[in-house]
């Protein structure tokens, strides 16, 4: 009999990509923006166009993770079931 476990899953793989989708914006972001030089409020069409390839770039991202970690956590619930 299964118990909480798909709920406590499911919820890890929305945090991993939560987390995931966070760090892959702020590095297309700072990359696509040059931050280092402009600083990180400097506005304009160039932070536009950072912000939206960071957006899309962290959405591919966390689609991907949530994809992963929901087939990896049915992967190991039937290895352990049998």
């Amino acid at each position: 009999m299964k118990t909480d476990g798909d709920g406590v899953s499911v919820i890890a793989a929305i945090l991993g990509a939560v987390v995931s989708f966070g760090l892959a914006f702020s590095a297309i972001f700072y990359k696509v923006a040059d931050v280092r030089v402009n600083g990180i409020l400097h506005g304009g069409p160039t932070s536009l166009a950072a912000a939206m390839a960071g957006l899309f770039g962290g959405g591919v991202v966390a689609l991907a993770v949530l994809v992963f970690l929901l087939r990896w956590g049915n992967r190991l619930d039937r290895s352990i079931d049998g």
